[in-house]
């Protein structure tokens, strides 16, 4: 009897080591759908349904109210929202609302929302999660049926406490994971029997606020690609202004030398007039101040030339 216990206890715990599968909290987020092939592929379609809506309306305070109104009405209920404030006018701006709705209702929700207000932008999914469903609920029974077969062996008189223990400790993995899934399956059946309409309202911008708004994209964009080619501009810049300095040089330097050269040639052919030796001696002065290029002449040298 004893053996006969032990196999069977041995028996199940591989059962159970092969087909236990882990929670996984993000099952319950959208899924692509999957397709079943098998014969026994589940007819009854587990599909829930995810909405987006964006709406243009000024009065947005008045809109979300009533749009509030008719999900209550239809015993749904606010998940989240969030609003933007312009404390300046001292209104809101633009909101942001979550609702859930019965599924079975969803049909009439929308078709309100499409004839009450000038709709933006609006985008229906549908996910199915029949396999995840269906697997999740095979295992829920498999794992019972196991928790059965267990008690039935802890009702027995003719185990001994080894076996008690660790029958004890099979039930307690057993239980861990029904509570885990049977979380799962509340998660499922939220989705499926609640569909989620996510609503943005914004205001309607005017011509004037939105040519502003242009206008003040484009010179932001200016103002950042300037304020990133400054290092670059000012290095161009130093660059430009040394050559440009390097050409003024050069110029005046030509000029000064092709001055002198000039006046000593002049000077050859008037030595013999006063009024052109004093002139000459002015000009060579100022031309000696002005340019340094010329510090390696002399002056007496110049002079004695001329005199």
């Amino acid at each position: 009897m004893k053996k006969l216990l032990l196999m069977s206890l041995f028996i199940i715990t591989i059962v159970l080591s092969g087909r236990r599968a882990k929670y996984d909290p993000d099952l319950y987020e959208p899924s692509l759908p999957e397709i079943n092939n098998t014969s026994t592929a589940v007819t009854n379609q587990k599909i829930y349904y995810t909405v987006d809506y964006r709406i243009i309306d000024n009065d947005i305070v008045n809109s979300i109210k009533n749009i509030e109104n008719v999900i209550l009405d239809l015993n749904g209920y606010v998940e989240s929202y969030n609003s933007n404030y312009d404390s300046e006018n001292g209104k809101v701006t633009s909101t942001h609302y979550t609702f859930r709705c019965p599924t079975d209702k969803l049909n009439g929700l929308l078709t309100h929302l499409d004839e009450s207000y000038k709709i933006d932008y609006k985008n229906l999914t549908s996910t199915n999660i029949t396999t995840q469903y269906a697997s999740n609920e095979a295992r829920i029974t498999t794992l019972k049926a196991s928790k059965e077969a267990y008690l039935k062996m802890l009702a027995k008189t003719d185990i001994t406490v080894n076996e008690i223990i660790m029958i004890q400790k099979e039930i307690e993995t057993i239980d861990t994971e029904l509570t885990e899934l049977e979380i799962l399956k509340n998660q499922y059946d939220s989705l499926l029997d609640y569909s989620t309409i996510r609503v943005t309202i914004t205001e309607k911008e005017s011509f004037v606020n939105t040519y502003l708004g242009y206008l003040a994209t484009l010179f932001t964009g200016i103002f950042k690609i300037l304020l990133y080619l400054l290092p670059f501009i000012l290095v161009a810049g130093i660059v430009l202004l040394c050559v440009y300095i390097l050409y003024l040089y050069i110029i005046y330097s030509r000029f000064y030398n092709l001055l002198i050269s000039t006046l000593f040639i002049i000077h050859k052919h008037f030595i013999n007039c006063r009024a052109t030796k004093h002139f000459f001696s002015i000009i060579k002065d100022c031309c000696l101040t002005r340019c340094n290029c010329f510090k390696h002449l002399r002056i007496e040298d110049f002079k004695s030339s001329i005199f």
